[in-house]
Parts: structure tokens; C-alpha cells; sequence
């Protein structure tokens, strides 16, 4: 499901590797292309007076990204508890995520008294992944974790999770002690493993 969703946006990497291209030497867009990246700013909600410039173009490949299998399993299986939380099985949500308009998901438990939040409810684990993915791609919590994934790409490093997880410090109250479990797990796991096969399989820089 992980490789489903990373080959969504990989798919969009690409073309938008192609528009880039075309600009660095001076093509002229083609009506398509510029509407394509209209869609796609508003989708990763970047606001640009010229959706066309390659500035914009180079602000969307910062975002437009896969997100390491490693880092994803590992924040899965500890979100889930291993699958076998009650959000997993009866809301599809692996990664912990929340919404907050009131029926939206799932209310917790311990819920501290005057918050409003709650679990969110996919109708399908892939749609949990895919939300995961565009969550770690657009929110501004995670812009450090995005800024080293960019670095990574500058220097056709592979993208790797147990690296990536320092930019995750704001997805759990726990902090620093949260990065610390995410890599732990990578670790004792070893799922950089599916970090290479990942990026060898992958054809996108």
C-alpha cells in the first residue's frame, strides 16, 4: 500500500522533472502543463501569483516526494501498535492521524477534557496511507524533515528513514524521545532494507 501511494507521487514527480526541463531551456509550457501545475499547488496548498515560474516548480519537487518505507513502517507499526489498535481496526488509521469537525473519526479514550479532536476514520487502510504520505508532504510541521529529504535528492543520496525521522520531532508530544523510538525501530527491524530496494527500484530522482 506504501509502494501504491509512493508511486502516486512519484508519477507526479515526474512530470513535474519534465516541466522543469522544458523551463531551464526556455520551452514554453504547453496549456496542459500549466494546468497541471495549478492542480497541483492547490493540492500541496502553495500559494504562487505564477503557478508556471520555476521557483514554484522548485518549491513543489521539495514537496512532491516519496516518504522513506522505513520511516513509514516503523511510524506505523508504532501509531498501531502494531496493527492492533482499536483506530487500526476499526477506523483503517495507522498512523494516528486526527481530525477535528465532530462524527469525523474516532473519539479517544483519554481525551483530555475541553479538546475537540479526534481519530480519524478512512474507509480503507490505503487511504490511511495515502493521507500519511500527503501529511508528511504538506504540513508545515514536517518542512525541516521535507528540507532534508531536498538536501538528500541534491546530492543523489538515497532517502533514508532512520536520517529522515530527526524532522519528525513535532508528530508526537513525546519529542526528541519519539525520534529516538521511530529510529530504535528501524534499527532492530532493519528496515533500511526495504529503504534500498525502494530506491533502487525507483526511476524518479
Amino acid at each position: 500500500m506504501l509502494e501504491v501511494a509512493n508511486n502516486a507521487v512519484l508519477e507526479k514527480r515526474k512530470k513535474l522533472l519534465q516541466i522543469q526541463g522544458d523551463l531551464d531551456a526556455g520551452d514554453e509550457l504547453t496549456p496542459g502543463e500549466r494546468e497541471f501545475l495549478v492542480t497541483l499547488s492547490a493540492e500541496y496548498s502553495l500559494k504562487s501569483e505564477d503557478t508556471a515560474s520555476r521557483q514554484n516548480v522548485e518549491k513543489l519537487l521539495r514537496a512532491v516526494d516519496y516518504v522513506p518505507p522505513a520511516l513509514a513502517l516503523a511510524q506505523a507499526a508504532n501509531e498501531s501498535a502494531w496493527g492492533t489498535s482499536r483506530f487500526a481496526k476499526q477506523g483503517n488509521n495507522f498512523f494516528g492521524q486526527w481530525c477535528f469537525k465532530k462524527g469525523c473519526g474516532i473519539v479517544p479514550a483519554r481525551r483530555d477534557a475541553g479538546s475537540k479532536h479526534e481519530v480519524r476514520k478512512f474507509d480503507s487502510t490505503q487511504g490511511s496511507v495515502h493521507a500519511y504520505v500527503k501529511n508528511i508532504n504538506t504540513g508545515r510541521a514536517y518542512s525541516s524533515l521535507r528540507n532534508m529529504r531536498a538536501k538528500a535528492r541534491s546530492k543523489n543520496a538515497m532517502l533514508a528513514g532512520h536520517e529522515l525521522a530527526a524532522g519528525l520531532v513535532k508528530y508526537s508530544a513525546r519529542g526528541e524521545a519519539y525520534v529516538k523510538e521511530i529510529r530504535s525501530m528501524i534499527r532492530t527491524n532493519k528496515l533500511k532494507n526495504y529503504d534500498e530496494e525502494f530506491w533502487e527500484g525507483s526511476v524518479v530522482s
